[in-house]
């Protein structure tokens, strides 16, 4: 079997494993210590899907034991480990053989599939991730040359160099007060280049597209809304302008959305109004936890899961 071949279908089960290994896992972590929804969770949850393209250079071929002849199923019993490393430093979880080698479930499972189907799978990974990254792109410079047409929604857009977008006709339609405050919540995704994250994510879904990402995607997103609110009343804002806003400029682009932007009134509307309707504080955890936990990720996002 070509190592090649084997090591595509390594990257399609491996980057499974370890996708829902690390969502779960901070998951449970933001759960337990009870952190509020906001930026500091979204970046949290960003780390399963960022460390997808960070495993392709974390890979050992050196302890491959398939680069080494060695088979996993031949080899005797006891010498075949699940080694689980979680510490602050460095984490790992992954299958050790003899002779100081390791091995993955896709090799495992590849034992169990003829070359033929393998080869078609790999070509069908390859082809795909081109496919649907080159759509993204076109998507995004079709995108980036229509932006002046985009005129009936307030938005962010740009990578480097975010720009707010607002319609002429939105002042007349909102209050002063309620103006204001679409325009501190789009300054924050803007100052926090979230367009750029937006596309960041976009682009490993195109790459990775058999993984389910839309499901933490859609809670990243809130996060980031909520964050921008919170952003918005610390700076002054009445939440109940904020919502007035939300409300009324919903109904001017609900036709007219662009995945590239961050749209001011598309995310989780009904959530994000009720929580400025009852105007309850947004709760911080003390600065240890955010340590602990800022620290827990980043060895679990340099660790190495499921991957030889």
């Amino acid at each position: 079997m070509d190592k090649a071949i084997l090591f595509i279908f390594n990257i399609l089960v491996n980057s499974l494993l370890s996708f829902f290994t690390l969502a779960l896992i901070l998951e449970g972590l933001l759960f337990v210590i009870k952190v509020p929804k906001g930026r500091f969770a979204a970046y949290i949850r960003m780390i399963p899907i960022l460390k997808l393209p960070l495993d392709l250079f974390l890979y050992d071929f050196s302890k491959w034991a398939y680069i080494h002849q060695i088979n996993p199923l031949l080899a005797e019993k006891g010498t075949r480990v699940l080694s689980a490393k979680l510490d602050f430093f460095h984490s790992s979880l992954h299958f050790e053989a003899p002779n100081n080698t390791s091995f993955s479930l896709a090799d495992i499972f590849s034992n169990y599939l003829p070359s033929l189907a393998l080869t078609i799978i790999a070509l069908v990974i390859i082809l795909c991730s081109c496919f649907f990254l080159l759509r993204l792109y076109t998507e995004y410079f079709l995108f980036r040359k229509t932006l002046s047409q985009n005129s009936e929604s307030l938005f962010v857009a740009k990578l480097f160099c975010p720009k707010i977008y607002i319609p002429k006709t939105l002042s007349t339609h909102l209050s002063p007060k309620e103006f204001s405050a679409a325009i501190h919540h789009e300054r924050a995704h803007q100052l926090f280049r979230d367009p750029l994250l937006k596309l960041l994510g976009l682009s490993i879904q195109a790459v990775f597209w058999w993984i389910p990402i839309n499901w933490l995607k859609k809670r990243i997103e809130k996060c980031l809304e909520i964050g921008c609110d919170s952003r918005c009343i610390k700076q002054g804002i009445n939440p109940l302008d904020l919502a007035s806003a939300l409300c009324k400029a919903a109904k001017l682009h609900l036709n007219n959305k662009v995945k590239f932007a961050d749209h001011f009134a598309e995310n989780i509307l009904e959530y994000r109004v009720q929580k400025l309707l009852k105007n309850t504080p947004f709760k911080r955890r003390n600065l240890f936890c955010y340590l602990v936990i800022a620290i827990c990720s980043f060895s679990l996002f340099i660790g190495k899961f499921w991957i030889f």
